[in-house]
């Protein structure tokens, strides 16, 4: 749901889930596997841990290669649905 990614923490049995549906998308032919939530930035390192090929749950992977190709004092304009929940996920 909305409310778990925001919170950046799945039950065991979503957990599951999530882990069976990478499986699933990968055994059907998936060459990469993209997100569109940024919150799903909460679960990038558990999708890669399952995963064997690419991954991307969020479009904020995306942001140290926006970073680099910018100047050091230039800013990134993120919009998101709450920003509170998102600060977390910034580390």
């Amino acid at each position: 749901t909305f409310e778990m990614c925001q919170s950046g923490q799945f039950t065991e049995l979503v957990e599951r889930r999530f882990a069976d549906a990478i499986k699933h998308l990968e055994a059907r032919g998936a060459s990469a596997i993209t997100g569109d939530c940024g919150f799903m930035m909460a679960f990038q390192v558990l999708a890669r841990k399952i995963a064997s090929k690419p991954i991307f749950m969020s479009s904020m992977v995306q942001c140290p290669i926006i970073a680099a190709s910018l100047d050091p004092d230039d800013d990134i304009l993120i919009l998101t649905a709450n920003s509170e929940s998102l600060k977390p996920q910034k580390e």
